[in-house]
């Protein structure tokens, strides 16, 4: 069974320092989707330090990953269809296999056992319906001086799937969801506050609140 581990990369390329290596022994591939003009779903512009690609070539000593560069942003659409474009895109690059795609913020525990999960129930996945892989996540809201806060109770999320055909984020058409025992720990919201509006003025939910009335609100 192959099991291909897609990353998005932008803005927040340093966290791949993170979830990379929580994935890397055990995952069949690793694809990174960069934009080559390095823009956001919003058409913004960000930068990668070389530094990052060294880490990389460094890092990947069973040359499992591979980095696609492409057009991520289509003018003619909005940040969440560009998202969905591009997750599509990773995907068809990713090829045949179990298609799981992370973010750059998202700390997957125990990617080990995920994997041996999915082969132990390889008479589900090998059907011809495809699955919806889904698991669960913890969110962590603010990160303070004396600690951390963090949202108490798991958040179920879209992971991956037998045969990608993504129409919302990570979310596939006609799939039947299966619910993996499986967490990751979600940096999300635990950004210094110049990281986080950035984040929030250029992912793919940035229409779906007001960023400016949830500043005020955090802030309290």
């Amino acid at each position: 069974m192959k099991i291909n581990v897609g990353f998005l990369v932008a803005y927040d390329y340093e966290l791949l320092k993170i979830s990379i290596p929580l994935v890397y022994k055990h995952a069949t591939t690793i694809t990174l989707a960069i934009d080559s003009s390095r823009q956001t779903w919003s058409r913004n512009t960000f930068q990668i330090n070389a530094l990052f690609f060294e880490w990389l070539k460094a890092y990947d000593i069973d040359n499992k990953i591979d980095i696609y560069e492409d057009d991520f942003y289509d003018a003619t659409i909005n940040a969440m269809q560009n998202e969905t474009r591009e997750r599509n895109m990773l995907a068809k690059r990713m090829g045949d296999g179990i298609c799981i795609q992370i973010d750059a913020d998202e700390y997957f525990v125990d990617f080990e056992g995920f994997t041996k999960y999915l082969k132990k129930n390889d008479h589900l996945l090998s059907r011809k319906k495809p699955i919806q892989i889904c698991a669960f996540m913890i969110d962590v809201y603010k990160i303070l001086e004396d600690g951390i806060l963090y949202c108490p109770t798991y958040t179920n999320y879209y992971l991956g799937s037998t045969k990608a055909n993504y129409v919302r984020g990570r979310k596939n058409k006609n799939q039947q969801k299966w619910y993996v025992p499986f967490i990751s720990v979600h940096q999300s919201w635990g950004r210094d506050e110049e990281e986080l509006k950035f984040k929030l003025n250029n992912w793919g939910h940035k229409e779906d609140f007001d960023v400016d009335t949830f500043f005020e609100f955090r802030n309290l």
